[in-house]
């Protein structure tokens, strides 16, 4: 990825951005990422966010924005506060821009993060809501139901 320097984002923030062209038969792709030096995370949850995570298989895109994101310098405050030892830190993507061109016409997406924060989230969000059941996704239920007819629990004798 190529530097741009540091500019401002849409939402205001200051970011350290990077470009770079993706090629894709027949079309034109560039991407652009701005990453926020002072929010560090770790490596682990950046390919989380970026959905390379086992069990995602990492393509050229999230690449360069891992190669990016550990680059230039390092620290800030949250990332004092980080206690991780065993994984690297890199910074937090706080702007992508995504641009394609095809017969001269120019399509942009842009994703932005408009907030960070590290207090506990509401105590409603996190309670399960009276009257609520469990529903089971149907790829465990087919699981359950394959155990069971592989290993069938014998019936109840009657005395």
């Amino acid at each position: 990825m190529r530097a741009l320097g540091v500019k401002a984002t849409k939402g205001g923030r200051q970011a350290e951005f990077y470009t770079t062209d993706l090629p894709i038969t027949g079309l034109k792709r560039t991407i652009e990422v701005g990453f926020d030096r002072d929010v560090m995370v770790t490596k682990d949850a950046l390919e989380a966010l970026l959905g390379s995570a086992y069990p995602g298989s990492r393509n050229s895109e999230q690449d360069a924005v891992l190669s990016a994101a550990t680059s230039s310098r390092r620290g800030g405050a949250i990332a004092q506060e980080a206690t991780t030892s065993s994984n690297e830190m890199v910074a937090l993507p706080v702007e992508q821009i995504e641009r394609y061109e095809a017969d001269g016409v120019q399509v942009e997406f842009r994703t932005s993060v408009v907030r960070v924060a590290n207090e506990a989230p509401p105590a409603d969000v996190l309670a399960i809501p009276a009257g609520a059941r469990l529903v089971t996704s149907r790829i465990v239920e087919v699981g359950r139901e394959v155990d069971e007819f592989d290993h069938p629990t014998p019936p109840a004798r009657k005395q």
